[in-house]
């Protein structure tokens, strides 16, 4: 359901319509002014129905004023009825135009009507690419799509990392993953395995490794890093 603002001075229909909105399932903010709008957190709205006859600001002017910094829906509910009227309101941003008294059965259709356009319209917000780990067969995905091939050690690194997304992983725990103890002369040789893993990274895709050695802490991986099995990696 749309998040919707009712911009109106007369306050008896603007609670009937915020009423009868809110049994459709929609959220409804009010206003009795277009300076009453702007205080309030309008920035979610997907729809605002607009009165023209205003006190300050004309709903003509708020509605060109929405449209150049929004997308939302706009409906202008006035009574004035006038065609040059209703071509301004259309001018100035309005999608829809309904000239008073409508019904609050016919204005709800026309809100519906409106949300399920804007939502078709609504871009697609793209996933970006992330790093891809190849359990089964030794690979790491760059998000460009340039191939690491790793050695066994350097795997079970990248497995632990994947393993421990929200949360650094100790010097402990991950020596204990790589090679199965904690004991100290490990830290040197886990040391020596990074700094490997990064070299060849960067050289094979031309894009640091993001590994972050995050002190007293551990190690962690600051990008996305995805699991998948061989027959589902980008090839």
């Amino acid at each position: 359901m749309a998040r919707i603002a009712i911009v109106e001075d007369e306050a008896a229909l603007r609670e009937d319509i915020a009423l009868y909105l809110r049994a459709e399932g929609h959220d409804v903010l009010q206003a009795g002014s277009g300076a009453e709008l702007d205080a309030l957190a309008t920035d979610g709205a997907d729809i605002v129905v607009l009165d023209v006859n205003l006190p300050g600001e004309s709903g003509f002017a708020i509605a060109a004023r929405l449209r150049r910094s929004s997308n939302m829906g706009i409906i202008m509910l006035t009574a004035r009825r006038l065609e040059d009227d209703r071509l301004t309101g259309l001018d100035a941003g309005a999608d829809i135009y309904l000239a008073k008294p409508v019904s609050l059965r016919e204005l709800a259709a026309h809100v519906r009507a409106l949300d399920r356009r804007l939502s078709r319209e609504a871009p697609l917000v793209e996933t970006p690419p992330s790093w891809q780990l190849d359990r089964t067969a030794w690979r790491l995905l760059a998000p460009s799509g340039s191939e690491i091939r790793l050695s066994n050690l350097e795997l079970r690194f990248l497995v632990r990392l994947a393993e421990s997304p929200d949360a650094p992983v100790s010097r402990n725990q991950m020596a204990l993953a790589i090679y199965g103890t904690c004991l100290d002369h490990d830290s040197r040789a886990l040391d020596a395995l990074i700094r490997r893993l990064k070299n060849k990274v960067e050289r094979l895709c031309g894009a640091p490794l993001p590994v972050q050695v995050l002190y007293a802490s551990g190690y962690v991986f600051s990008a996305p890093l995805r699991v998948v099995p061989a027959s589902t990696a980008t090839e």
